[in-house]
């Protein structure tokens, strides 16, 4: 695919296939910019790989990186779990769509007894009300947001002959692979050498983190891992990936 891609646009590159945990196949000058986009997550040591990366780097490079984020990719991650302990071989794909289609089905249909509108009604407050008064008018005109961050959907997969049987897969069958907070990007970061220039996504305000003025010195005396901290808390049960561009430490 990338060989197509860079000969049906004209462009010139030399393709190397490898691992990040082992030394990179370049020699000779580094490279001004390093891009590691939703990949090292996927390392047994992305620490290692991190550092690895770091020494093909100008002093004066960029390291454009992205992982996942706790709270974007939770609820793929509990579904996940899910499926380990009922089929904990990953590999074995098509048992464990069984298990993730029976779940979705089961969700669907509802497991529990709905409680009668009066109950409803009782115990519901008017901003919640105005919430699911949204949800349903969402999913009325289409344009309802999905749990799913990105891939499939959760809901039901045809199976291997579906357009999304390979996504689906490498969700929810991938041997190896983790999600981040805040403080975990600061350990990997700084263990690697690395430092953050620019954070570009999980971490930074939102429509849902606006920062309330009352908190003054409080909050302007911190520094900017404790800030992202306070913005990825606030944007609880939202989340994001983590986008950021790396300097040299």
């Amino acid at each position: 695919m990338a060989r197509q891609a860079i000969s049906s646009r004209g462009i010139q590159a030399e393709l190397k296939q490898g691992s990040y945990l082992e030394p990179l196949p370049f020699v000779g000058k580094p490279f001004d910019i390093v891009c590691a986009t939703g990949t090292v997550h996927h390392c047994a040591d992305p620490i290692l790989a991190m550092t690895l990366l770091r020494e093909q780097m100008t002093d004066d490079g960029y390291f454009l990186f992205h992982v996942y984020g706790y709270y974007r990719d939770k609820i793929r991650f509990c579904i996940k779990e899910i499926l380990d302990l009922l089929e904990p071989d990953r590999s074995n794909h098509l048992h464990r769509l069984e298990l993730y289609q029976g779940l979705m089905q089961a969700r669907a249909l509802g497991t529990t007894k709905k409680r009668d509108f009066l109950w409803h009604l009782t115990h519901t407050s008017i901003s919640d009300a105005i919430k699911m008064l949204k949800k349903s008018l969402g999913k009325f005109s289409g344009q309802e947001v999905r749990i799913a961050p990105w891939g499939p959907s959760w809901g039901w997969i045809d199976g291997p002959e579906s357009e999304h049987w390979h996504p689906w897969v490498d969700q929810f069958c991938h041997p190896c692979e983790r999600d981040y907070e805040v403080w975990d990007i600061k350990d990997l970061v700084e263990k690697s050498g690395l430092k953050v220039a620019h954070m570009l996504s999980q971490g930074m305000p939102t429509e849902r983190t606006t920062i309330p003025g009352q908190w003054g010195a409080q909050y302007d005396n911190l520094d900017d891992w404790s800030k992202w901290r306070i913005q990825e808390l606030m944007e609880y049960p939202h989340g994001d990936a983590f986008n950021m561009i790396l300097v040299k430490a």
